[in-house]
């Protein structure tokens, strides 16, 4: 069996998921100011923002719903502004990745879970230089690992999904990408597939 790196020489193109991959968000730290703020334990926090996003995600809520929708259910006081700059504040940008990737000579996607507390103009234009296409599922209205959301993307790019590495960090987005073909690389360690990439 070829191992991962094997497997990213091998391929026409890299199409890579954002959150675990491209950049790190403390999501502990961030539910924490959250918790002490609305006086609530930070597993309700987190299970209150793990439902709301997930419709965020999927595009069945904008921004100023969902801080809405959180301020209601946690007695908070932000606004949409407030909470993705505290947000965004928790974000760490694995820039050394994302430069490998502007150096690669074969077209690089990018196919992410996420939403406009994340990705908005300026986001995407620091990307830009190094990824051909992104791909969000805020802007697509589905969510990996549905099948709807890999069916779109191999719509709109030229490689057979054979000749596609998907790089990702959760086993059941690679495990529904395995079903259309697409070759896969479990991003444990973003170093690792730094490393990988380098190969590339």
């Amino acid at each position: 069996m070829r191992n991962s790196t094997n497997k990213l020489i091998d391929a026409a193109a890299i199409m890579t998921d954002v959150g675990g991959v491209l950049n790190r968000t403390a999501f502990s730290q961030f539910d924490q100011i959250l918790a002490e703020q609305a006086k609530e334990p930070v597993e309700t926090v987190r299970r209150t923002e793990s439902t709301l996003r997930h419709e965020l995600d999927a595009g069945g809520m904008t921004v100023e719903a969902f801080v809405k929708a959180m301020n209601d259910e946690l007695s908070l006081s932000y606004t949409p502004s407030e909470y993705k700059t505290l947000l965004r504040e928790h974000v760490t940008w694995y820039k050394e990745i994302i430069e490998e990737y502007a150096t690669i000579e074969k077209p690089t996607y990018i196919l992410s879970n996420n939403s406009a507390l994340f990705i908005d103009e300026a986001t995407r234009s620091f990307l830009n230089p190094a990824f051909d296409k992104q791909f969000y599922s805020h802007i697509l209205e589905v969510r990996k690992p549905h099948p709807g959301i890999y069916e779109h993307v191999l719509s709109n790019v030229e490689e057979p999904p054979e000749k596609i590495v998907f790089i990702d960090d959760k086993q059941r987005n690679l495990d529904a990408a395995t079903n259309f073909g697409l070759q896969t690389n479990h991003s444990k360690n973003p170093y690792d597939t730094y490393l990988s990439l380098r190969r590339f």
